[in-house]
């Protein structure tokens, strides 16, 4: 595979990691919030939340890619 061919790959696999949990988290947290009338502050956990899960997930990545380069 061609360098920026991966590269490519690799950032759709970030910007999918950033963009999944917050949306997953982010769209029913504002519904509650709506409902319940918290807002903002379930949305505010939700991101919270969605950003430990994203690092985690970069993380995981970065550590996975690092090891195949070396």
């Amino acid at each position: 595979m061609s360098g920026k061919l991966v590269a490519k790959k690799e950032l759709l696999r970030i910007a999918l990691a950033v963009s999944v949990p917050l949306l997953a988290l982010g769209v029913p947290a504002r519904m509650a919030d709506k409902h319940y009338d918290t807002s903002p502050w379930l949305l505010v956990a939700a991101i919270f939340v969605a950003m430990h899960i994203t690092l985690g997930i970069l993380i995981w990545r970065f550590r996975k890619l690092f090891h195949k380069l070396t």
